[in-house]
């Protein structure tokens, strides 16, 4: 595109002209989606935070002014990439909670008084699916880490494993819960 071209659809664009707006779109959707993709991960989660940052700039169209297609793409790029670390964060929090709830849960006897909402006892549940469905020597050492708070030493020293191993079945574990977890949302 030329200089004299792409001044005049960014002129457009920041006047509020639909057209202009869409062959922004046409222009970098795919890029936005890729960068989203790899800060995030995840497709739909692209696709989420791509919907996202074009509502965004079209919000913004009238108080921003992009003096070439280069500016639109670093204004773009800079929207996605908090976009994915505010969507991390996000998933650390729900993840933080999820463990906290089954931590608490498996650390009360079966004599001991223990109330969860319902919103506690689904999530617990879900959770509860998950980590069953994981390998043996996984399941142990995700269980030993995350419930009983063991050491990864301590971990190997109780197993009698190697403690590069303890520290691979545990993120092995991670790695399997959130794909788990992708797979049944």
């Amino acid at each position: 595109m030329n200089p004299k071209d792409e001044s005049e659809l960014l002129f457009e664009f920041h006047n509020g002209n639909h057209a202009a707006f869409e062959r922004l779109y046409d222009e970098f959707h795919t890029i936005v989606f890729l960068w989203a993709k790899k800060y995030n991960q995840s497709h739909e989660d692209a696709k989420d935070i791509r919907s996202k940052c074009f509502v965004k700039l079209w919000e913004q169209h009238s108080t921003l002014k992009f003096k070439s297609m280069r500016s639109v793409a670093g204004w773009l790029r800079f929207i996605v990439f908090n976009s994915c670390v505010d969507a991390n964060r996000r998933t650390i929090i729900r993840e933080k909670k999820s463990y906290e709830i089954i931590s608490r849960f498996m650390r009360y006897h079966d004599d001991d008084v223990f109330e969860v909402s319902d919103k506690e006892a689904i999530v617990l549940n879900r959770i509860i699916k998950r980590i069953n469905t994981l390998p043996v020597g996984i399941k142990t050492v995700f269980n030993m880490r995350v419930l009983e708070e063991l050491k990864f030493r301590e971990i190997s020293e109780k197993l009698n494993i190697d403690l590069s191993l303890a520290k691979k079945r545990y993120a092995r574990a991670l790695f399997l819960l959130k794909k788990s977890e992708g797979v049944q949302q």
